[in-house]
Order: structure tokens, then C-alpha cells, then sequence
């Protein structure tokens, strides 16, 4: 079973959503939750820390100055072959300025990151038409 959780911060605090990202996997239950920005997530939920490590993907679009900067820690650094200096694989700014605008950065448990584009159904030739024909 799914459980879709969207703009969950806002729905308070529910020590049930902590104990299925506990133990819900192994019932197979899976949360998929969306928020705004880690910062509403974190006055929710004491714990929301623990609570990003426990999710097996977590996709960031658009993430504001602050996250930028923690995904940049996140994503690691290349060392360069000629002198062996390290740079972050992406900056902060790269991550949430205009060129990000329709980029999504993903972080599976056990994969690398990956950046990739965002893919809106109201574009796409395959679920455009049949976003037309939903409505009518």
C-alpha cells in the first residue's frame, strides 16, 4: 500500500508516519511524502533528520539557498588529475539558480545521485493526450 503525503509538514506531527518509515517497509507499506523545504519539515518533526535517511529515495527540485548548500556537501567533490585540488561536483549557486529551474537532483539509499530533467506530463507526447481527454 502507497500512502501519497503531500505538503505533510502542514498536517502536523504524527508519530504514525515515524513508525511506518520504522517498520512499514517490512508490511509493505511505503510513505511517499512531499514538502516545500527541509525547514518546515524539521518544526514539524523533532526527528526529520532521521526521518530524510530512512526515506529509500529523496528528490529535491528547486531547493532553496540553504539545502542548495547541503546537497553541494552531499554530492561529494572531484579531485582534480593535474594537481590534485577538490571541488564540489556542483555548487550551491549551480544547484538553485535559473539553470536548475527544471533539474531534479535524486539520492537513492543504495545508488548515486543523479541530476536529471524535469519531465512535466502536460509536455510530454505520450501523457499530453490523455491529460485532454481526462476532463472531458
Amino acid at each position: 500500500m502507497t500512502f501519497f503525503l503531500d505538503e505533510l509538514p502542514r498536517l502536523g506531527r504524527m508519530d504514525v508516519i515515524e513508525e511506518a518509515l520504522d517498520i512499514g517497509r517490512g508490511f509493505g507499506v511505503r510513505l511517499w511524502m512531499f514538502c516545500q523545504n527541509i525547514g518546515q519539515l524539521d518544526n514539524a518533526y523533532p526527528n526529520a533528520q532521521g526521518m530524510m535517511k530512512s526515506c529509500a529515495i529523496r528528490a529535491f527540485m528547486n531547493p532553496d539557498e540553504q539545502t542548495a548548500h547541503s546537497l553541494s556537501q552531499n554530492l561529494g567533490q572531484r579531485e582534480s588529475v593535474l594537481d590534485g585540488s577538490r571541488r564540489p561536483l556542483a555548487e550551491a549557486s549551480q544547484l538553485s539558480g535559473p539553470d536548475f529551474a527544471n533539474q531534479v537532483i535524486v539520492f537513492g539509499r543504495s545508488s548515486h545521485a543523479a541530476r536529471l530533467e524535469k519531465c512535466f506530463a502536460f509536455a510530454d507526447r505520450v501523457t499530453a493526450p490523455r491529460m485532454k481527454t481526462a476532463g472531458s
